[in-house]
């Protein structure tokens, strides 16, 4: 998956990017095969979720179904919808598609020593 953004001229300003001065724009690639690897602790540090409101939001954003989550979890479909609620709020998403992005992008900032 490419994701390209432009970059607006006062972020440029403020970036090191210097010989673009005009027009610039952001270009990032992410492996869909490749789940992503977000450590929950960032998740909650990051939007302040609680432990199962970010295992909730890293098993969903992977593609998995609420019943499949609840399973997962061993939790109710009715558990994980309250805290797939939560995690929409505190990340100001609303879809799992957003939820998606958002992880993947988390991932793609991820420090590659740390452990996997």
């Amino acid at each position: 998956m490419v994701l390209v953004s432009p970059v607006r001229d006062a972020d440029i300003h403020r970036s090191d990017i210097h010989a673009a001065r005009e027009t610039a724009a952001l270009v990032m690639l992410c492996d869909p095969d490749r789940p992503a690897q977000v450590p929950a602790t960032w998740m909650m540090d990051g939007y302040g979720l609680t432990l199962a409101e970010a295992n909730v939001a890293l098993i969903i954003s992977s593609g998995a179904t609420i019943p499949q989550t609840a399973t997962r979890l061993r939790v109710s479909p009715n558990t994980v919808k309250t805290h797939l609620r939560r995690v929409y709020g505190k990340t100001c998403t609303s879809r799992q598609a957003e939820l998606s992005r958002l992880v993947a992008m988390i991932d793609l900032a991820r420090n590659p020593a740390l452990p996997q």
